[in-house]
């Protein structure tokens, strides 16, 4: 299986390269793509990091999944916990992305000039503000211990996008970041490859929606935990 790893930046993927092997050998891609490549057991592994937001993100998996054949992405990293119950360290698997800053466009646009805009006239289909996870990957993530299932909330705005806050609140218990809406639209786009989210809650995020802040290396311990249940995925 040929398996492509996405972390945001390299704090995110140092942890992966660390656990996994010092074998990774650079992977030669056209543009402005730095790619690492390594054979683990029968798997064909690829990571790369996708730099921050929901643009670079699709940008960088859509240049992958154009120059190789990948049977499954998985984007990892860390997240800050939306809604009651989270802690620190717990690691969510994303049952549904919901891009947040476009969030509600619809019923905005309804009855307006603008309306025919919501029609994509390449996809020939309606505008995607949210995605459903591919359910017989989800299920084996939800098997792994400690392992919660969670919204994935995605958005460009830090910490919250303060205006959809409450949106959020009402949909559900989740985690937000940056990334997974553009790694979900590109996939989306170019065909039907599987996106796993795998997110550790690095900081919480208040009822207010105030980020109550990270401890210290913070960011660096909760990249470890997507990286430990993704070595075991592989196995």
């Amino acid at each position: 299986m040929n398996i492509l790893l996405l972390a945001a930046f390299p704090a995110e993927s140092a942890r992966l390269s660390q656990q996994l092997s010092a074998a990774w050998k650079p992977e030669p891609m056209l543009g402005a793509l730095s790619c690492r490549s390594l054979q683990y057991n029968l798997h064909q592994l690829y990571l790369a990091e996708t730099g921050v937001g929901t643009e670079d993100a699709a940008l960088t998996t859509q240049a992958v999944l154009l120059q190789r054949d990948i049977d499954l992405v998985l984007l990892m990293g860390t997240s800050g916990a939306v809604g009651d119950g989270w802690e620190v360290g717990d690691v969510v698997a994303g049952k549904q992305v919901v891009q947040m800053d476009l969030h509600g466009i619809d019923t905005i646009l309804k009855g307006t000039p603008f309306e025919s805009c919501l029609f994509n006239s390449n996809t020939h289909a309606q505008l995607e503000t949210a995605w459903d996870v591919d359910s017989y990957w989800l299920e084996k993530l939800k098997a792994l211990p400690r392992v919660k299932p969670g919204l994935i909330f995605s958005s460009n705005q830090f910490p919250v996008p303060a205006d959809k806050f409450p949106a959020m609140l009402e949909l559900g218990r989740g985690v937000i970041e940056m990334e997974a809406s553009g790694v979900m639209r590109a996939a989306r786009r170019l065909g039907s490859t599987p996106v796993l989210v795998l997110r550790a809650v690095s900081n919480i995020i208040d009822g207010q929606g105030r980020d109550t802040g990270t401890p210290e290396q913070g960011i660096e311990l909760c990249a470890e935990e997507p990286v430990r249940f993704s070595v075991c995925m592989r196995s």
